[in-house]
């Protein structure tokens, strides 16, 4: 001091000025208190904030990495085939062992009302075993669900042990998971559902969240504006296994937690402060923090209990002012009673330096305490994943962690404050960019995405991104510059090569610019010689199409009496069955011959570029139940399963070249039974919009190797062992999709199967209000007393001789002519009903003839039918613009020979008229007022029909027929109904009986 105790002492204003003293002393020391405190208390919201904001993000990680492996799983979805439960279960095995918090993982398809019953067939079919769309009932039990127009179905969920009582749930059927899943359709996104009870949760009070995920078709691609999806993927927690993993540990340290939701602030979802020992503080810190998950925000809030406060309180707050107080008051004491025990000096001196060195060994305490404080700063400073820096504003280094050191490629932080002496010559690239930052952080006090080249320490490159802000005291004034570091080359590499990518493809876009311009030039001098080409070719053509309709007239000529014999003797009862299965094999074999020629030639009019269009009217339906029918036959023979999925049997109009979709259809469903040993055959027809149809044709065979995919439509290529067929149904049915403006695609997995499909558009038809077509019966005959005259003109004798023996077994009477001026004359004597007049005749062809006789006997009243074994559709339709009523293909078929007589002539044969739903059989024409129709039998034929389960329903019907003659004169129409592929009326006439029963 400025003066010595003993002067003090003696003046006459000690006292006053030794109370002053004091007193400013002990204001003093209250004034540093309250600016510890405040410190402190600063201090301590901090690190509850940081607490706070370190364990939301570890929720949010949490949730993220759930939400990554939904959006995975919704791609997987996206593929059809994925869509099976072993494929499923595979998939999303391994995302369940890594994600603990995760209640299931599930598959949520979208099913119409009318979907439903087809739907639980197919998963009960898929291994889930009595599986049945099920809901909630007003006491929360689950029942079969109500009718309605749609449904949310769970489908596959995983694990499946714990889940069991979701499997089926229509997720639709409760109003927060329904609203949930409407905001994902409209949306296209992400959205989690209001706290629910899981299906699975077994106590009442815990909680769970669903998120759902829409997942659009890889067939049917939607703009943005349109979302239409089919299913959804969805992940499911139970909160409370989610947030006791995020929040373990936080009681024992004197934290509380609670979750809410905002909607609902009411209902916890998550709360630990039972487990929190000491009470809760008052004045404690408490913040609250939102968290987004699936368009719904939670909130949790952080709350510290007493014991959080003790344990992380500071001895500096009640030290420093004590001491200084403490010093105050001796310094007081000592003055006053200075002059009095002036004796005693030495003494108190003696006790002061003992009581100075107690306090300084407090002061030494408090000092360590300070430092393990500042430790632990320190270790949450050195383990941060960026790099964290404070500099002064002359771009010095005042601290740096080793995670910036490595940045910057050296081995420590202090290695590094030691070598790097100015940033702004030593760090940056670019000279000025130290003053670029310095004038940010001027201008805005902080700068965000600071993006600089720097070196490294052995004097590379790399890219780094800085956050930083300045640091003030509470002054005001400057103390330095804190903030944080990334290293982003790799990303700064990334689009650095993007760019030189765009800068090559422009290059490569004005190269190919110049040479499709030399080209141009090229081609334009090649014009002429092409058009002279062109000229050689169709020349070639028309000698080809010569060819063709001559090869085709002269093969069919003796397969005409081949197919017609093997016809008419297999309609001989009499015969053994040794000769019944010798002519059934030439049968089959003389059409697989057939088809063989027509294949050839139907690849050669397609090469030469002849394909013909005949654009008709026709019902799409009934197309498709007739190729189903045809190709039935076939799975029946190697035991497959046929399923045909789509249309169903309503009327379905279209305009478009029928003959050529059905040779399509029926090449790709005959290669499929082909290859398939066992399982089903899939005929699947899909809507699309504006008349654009997507057929399917899915097998369970070998699959295709990848190999033989590219080579799959060629002309003549077999897979490795299969030597069955001439390898060009799948070229022809290639090529006849080209020629209709469509493509044939193809996906095969071997070891599962092959999905040929289809995507083709139609026109509108004319009218939709078309009458079905009805198959014709296998035999007919003549009715009543009624007369048939018939004329058959041919100079083939084999050729008469099968039609005729075709003709009179039907109650017709046949005279036969081997040339067109022999029946002209013959018209004198024999006036036919109908003329069966061959085309290509050596002195006068059919065309001549029958202008000839109607010129001659003008009140003629038959009508004619041309044989014709042309290749062309052209050259047929010529014969019915000549005037012709008919064209009949050789060789000879009695189903085409029946059309023509019951549709051509008014004449009633027997078996036009069949029993159906619309106009049903007299029950006492055929005694069947005495049937009863078993309801058990009744369901499963009505079941195994709209199922398409032809051999089941074979099986059904040969049940039926067993009681008496009645049952099986029912059954015999039935059967009847089953080989016309009529099922919609088929099943008709089981309901109809099972009524009147």
């Amino acid at each position: 001091m400025a003066f010595s105790v003993r002067k003090l002492v003696h003046q006459p204003n000690a006292w006053l000025m030794i109370t002053l003293f004091v007193i400013s002393g002990l204001l003093l020391s209250l004034w540093l208190y309250n600016v510890l405190a405040e410190r402190h208390q600063r201090q301590l919201a901090l690190e509850f904030e940081a607490l706070a904001g370190q364990r939301t993000q570890v929720l949010e990680n949490h949730i993220q990495r759930s939400l990554e492996v939904l959006h995975g799983l919704s791609a997987f979805l996206r593929q059809p085939q994925n869509r099976q439960l072993n494929l499923f279960r595979d998939y999303v095995k391994g995302s369940i062992e890594r994600l603990p918090e995760v209640q299931a993982l599930e598959w949520i398809p979208i099913i119409e009302q009318q979907q439903r019953q087809a739907f639980e067939a197919k998963a009960i079919a898929q291994g889930l075993v009595q599986y049945e769309i099920i809901e909630f009932d007003g006491h929360g039990e689950l029942q079969p669900a109500s009718p309605r127009p749609r449904y949310y179905p769970v489908y596959f969920a995983y694990p499946e042990n714990t889940n069991v009582e979701a499997i089926g749930l229509d997720l639709g059927s409760q109003p927060d998971r329904r609203r949930a899943i409407e905001a994902s359709m409209s949306t296209g996104q992400m959205v989690a559902t209001a706290p629910i009870r899981l299906a699975q949760e077994k106590i009442e009070t815990e909680f769970g969240f669903l998120i759902f995920s829409p997942v659009m078709g890889a067939e049917d691609e939607q703009s943005i504006g349109d979302v239409n999806p089919i299913g959804f993927a969805l992940v499911a927690y139970r909160t409370i296994d989610l947030l006791a993993a995020v929040f373990p540990d936080l009681a024992s340290k004197g934290v509380a937690v609670e979750v809410v939701d905002r909607h609902l602030p009411r209902l916890v979802l998550y709360s630990n402060a039972d487990q929190v020992v000491a009470p809760m503080s008052q004045n404690g810190p408490y913040t609250s923090l939102a968290f987004e998950l699936g368009q719904r925000q939670w909130l949790v809030s952080f709350s510290a209990a007493q014991s959080y406060l003790t344990d992380r309180q500071s001895n500096d707050v009640i030290i420093y002012p004590l001491t200084c107080a403490f010093l105050v008051l001796a310094f007081g004491a000592y003055a006053a009673f200075r002059n009095r025990y002036l004796l005693e000096v030495e003494l108190q001196v003696q006790r002061r330096t003992k009581d100075l060195t107690h306090e300084i060994e407090q002061r030494r305490a408090a000092q360590g305490a300070a430092q393990a404080a500042e430790k632990m700063y320190r270790s949450m400073f050195e383990n941060a994943i960026d790099g964290i820096f404070q500099t002064t504003r002359e771009g010095v280094y005042l601290k740096a962690n080793s995670a910036l050191a490595k940045i910057y490629g050296y081995d420590s932080s202090e290695d590094f404050i030691e070598n790097m002496k100015s940033i702004e010559m030593q760090l940056y690239v670019e000279p000025h960019r130290r003053q670029q930052f310095i004038q940010l952080m001027q201008r805005d006090g902080r700068v965000a995405d600071f993006i600089s080249e720097v070196y490294r320490a052995d004097g590379s490159r790399i890219h780094i991104l800085e956050k930083a802000i300045s640091v003030y005291d509470d002054q005001g004034e400057f103390l330095y510059y804190e903030g944080n570091v990334q290293d982003i080359t790799h990303q700064v590499a990334a689009e650095q090569a993007l760019q030189q990518a765009n800068e090559w493809l422009e290059d490569r876009v004005s190269q190919r610019t110049r040479d499709l311009a030399r080209a141009n030039q090229e081609l334009q001098e090649e014009v002429g010689t092409r058009l002279a080409a062109e000229q050689e070719a169709a020349a070639a053509n028309e000698a080809k199409t010569q060819f063709l309709a001559g090869i085709s007239h002269e093969i069919r000529t003796p397969l005409n009496a081949i197919v017609g014999y093997s016809q008419i003797l297999q309609q001989q009862p009499e015969l053994q069955h040794r000769h019944q299965l010798a002519i059934k094999t030439i049968a089959q074999s003389s059409d697989h011959l057939l088809r063989l020629i027509d294949d050839i030639l139907d690849l050669s009019k397609i090469e030469s570029g002849m394909v013909e269009l005949s654009l008709m009217d026709f019902d799409l339906a009934v197309l498709v139940n007739n190729v189903a029918y045809l190709i039935g036959r076939k799975c029946d023979d190697k035991g497959l399963g046929l399923i045909v999925e789509g249309l169903g049997s309503k009327p379905c109009w279209v305009h478009g070249d029928e003959g050529k979709l059905r040779q399509i259809l029926v090449n790709l469903l005959s290669n499929a039974v082909k290859y398939t040993v066992q399982g089903n055959i899939i005929l699947r027809v899909i809507p699309e919009a504006d008349l654009h149809y997507r057929f399917e044709v899915i097998d369970t065979g070998p699959g295709i190797p990848e190999q033989d995919l590219s080579r799959i439509f060629d002309h003549f290529f077999q897979r490795a062992g299969w030597q069955e067929g001439t390898g060009l149904g799948l070229s022809i049915a290639s090529r006849l999709a080209r020629a209709l403006g469509a493509s044939i695609d193809v996906r095969s997995t071997p070891g599962l199967g092959s999905n040929f499909y289809l995507r083709i558009a139609f026109k509108p038809a004319d009218t939709s209000t078309q009458p079905v077509p009805t198959g014709l019966p296998e035999t007919i005959q003549l009715l009543g007393q009624q007369e048939c005259r018939v004329m058959i003109v041919d100079d083939v004798q084999h050729n008469r001789d099968i039609l005729q023996q075709m003709l009179e077994p039907l109650g017709c009477t046949v005279d036969t002519f081997s040339s067109g001026d022999k029946a002209l004359a013959g018209l004198a004597s024999y006036h036919p009903h109908i003329v069966f007049m061959d085309i290509h005749m050596p002195d006068r062809d059919g065309v001549d003839s029958r202008r000839q006789m109607l010129a001659r006997y003008p009140e003629l009243a038959a009508v004619f039918v041309a044989f014709s074994a042309s290749a062309y559709q052209q050259q047929r339709q010529g014969y019915l613009d000549a005037g012709f009523d008919a064209v009949l293909n050789k060789p000879f078929q009695l189903q085409q020979l029946y059309s023509c007589l019951c549709q051509l002539l008014p004449t009633r044969f027997a078996g036009t008229d069949y029993y159906s739903a619309e106009n049903p059989v007299e029950a006492e024409d055929y005694q069947l007022q005495a049937v009863t129709l078993d309801k058990t039998l009744a369901d499963q034929l009505i079941s195994a029909a709209r199922l398409y389960r032809v051999t089941e329903l074979r099986r059904l019907l040969q049940q039926l027929a067993q009681p008496s003659n009645a049952h099986e004169r029912l059954a015999k129409q039935w059967r009847q109904l089953l080989d016309q592929h009529q099922l919609e009326q088929l099943i008709g006439c089981v309901e109809q009986f099972t009524a009147k029963g």
